[in-house]
C-alpha cells in the first residue's frame, strides 16, 4: 500500500499533473475513459455507503432522529463545507479529522484482547484455500489499495506544490528538491502506517468481540458499533463507551473520507476532459 501510494506521489511531484492527466498523456482514450468511469462509479457507491454509515451511527447515539434526515443533513453539511470553505483551510480540517482513527485504537483497549495470540496471528497468519478466506483477502486489498486514493494522492501533491510555489500552474515543470521529496515520502509512509494500524485494530475488535461471540453478520459499521455494547463488560458502562467511541470514529472518518472520494472523482473527470479544476 505504501509503495503504490508513493508511486502516485512521485507521479504528481515529478510531472506536476494529476493521475488522469498523466494517463491521458501516455495512453489512448479507450483506456482513460473506462478507468475514470470505474473510479467515479466506485467512489459514488462509497460516498453513499459512508453517508449511510454516518447516519446509522448517529442514529445509535440519538435514536430520536430518523435515518433519512440524518443522511440528508450529513450530505448537505459536507457540500456546504466544500463549497464555502477554501481548499487550504478545508484540507487542514480533513487532516485533523484523521485523529478519529484513534477511536478504533481506544476501543481495542476497552476489551479483553489476548495480545500474545493476536500478535502471533498477525505475523504468522492462518491461511485457508477456500471461498470465504479468499473473499476476505480480496475485500482487505480492495479497501486498502483503493483507486480513489491513487487519484487523490497524485492531485493532492500537485496542489501541495502550488501552495509551496514550486509549480506556477498545473502541467508546468515543478521545481523539486531532495528535501521536498523526502518530506513527501515521510508524509506518505506515516499516513499509510497509521491507516494500516487502524485497520488492524478494527480487525482485532471484530475478531475478539464480535466473531468470538458468534456474531458474523455485520452489514454496516453501525451494526458493529451496536453489537459491541452488550459484549463489552470490562468495567461499568464499558459497553456503551465502546459503542460511543466506535460510532464517533465512523462519523469522523466519514467526514474526512467523503470529500476525498468526491474530490478524487472531480480531479479524474476534470483532467480527462481538460476542464478547469
Amino acid at each position: 500500500m505504501t509503495a503504490v501510494q508513493e508511486a502516485c506521489m512521485r507521479i504528481g511531484a515529478v510531472t506536476g499533473k494529476g493521475l488522469a492527466a498523466a494517463v491521458q498523456e501516455h495512453y489512448p482514450k479507450k483506456i482513460l475513459y473506462p478507468v475514470v468511469l470505474l473510479v467515479v462509479c466506485a467512489n459514488t457507491l462509497n460516498i453513499g455507503s459512508d453517508i449511510g454509515a454516518m447516519a446509522a451511527s448517529t442514529e445509535l447515539l440519538i435514536p430520536s432522529l430518523p435515518f433519512p434526515v440524518l443522511a440528508i443533513c450529513f450530505a448537505l453539511l459536507i457540500i456546504i463545507l466544500e463549497v464555502f470553505i477554501s481548499y487550504n483551510t478545508y484540507i487542514r480540517i480533513l487532516k485533523w479529522l484523521s485523529m478519529a482513527l484513534f477511536a478504533y485504537f481506544i476501543t481495542a483497549f476497552l476489551i479483553n484482547v489476548p495480545w500474545a495470540e493476536a500478535l502471533r496471528a498477525t505475523f504468522i497468519p492462518h491461511i485457508e484455500l477456500n471461498e470465504s478466506f479468499l473473499y476476505i483477502i480480496v475485500a482487505i486489498f480492495g479497501t486498502t489499495i483503493s483507486p480513489y486514493l491513487f487519484f487523490w494522492q497524485t492531485s493532492n501533491v500537485v496542489e501541495d506544490e502550488i501552495a509551496h510555489h514550486q509549480l506556477a500552474k498545473k502541467g508546468g515543470v515543478p521545481h523539486l528538491t531532495k528535501s521536498y521529496l523526502k518530506r513527501l515520502r515521510i508524509d506518505t509512509a506515516v499516513g499509510m502506517l497509521f491507516s494500516n494500524i487502524a485497520a488492524w485494530f478494527i480487525i482485532i475488535v471484530g475478531a475478539v468481540v464480535l466473531n468470538h461471540a458468534g456474531i458474523t453478520t455485520i452489514n454496516t459499521a453501525a451494526d458493529a458499533a451496536r453489537a459491541l455494547e452488550p459484549l463489552v463488560n470490562t468495567f461499568p458502562n464499558a459497553g456503551f463507551l465502546a459503542k460511543l467511541i466506535f460510532a464517533i470514529g465512523v462519523i469522523g472518518i466519514g467526514l474526512q473520507g467523503i470529500p476525498v472520494l468526491a474530490g478524487s472523482s472531480a480531479y479524474a473527470v476534470a483532467e480527462s476532459f481538460s476542464w478547469h479544476e
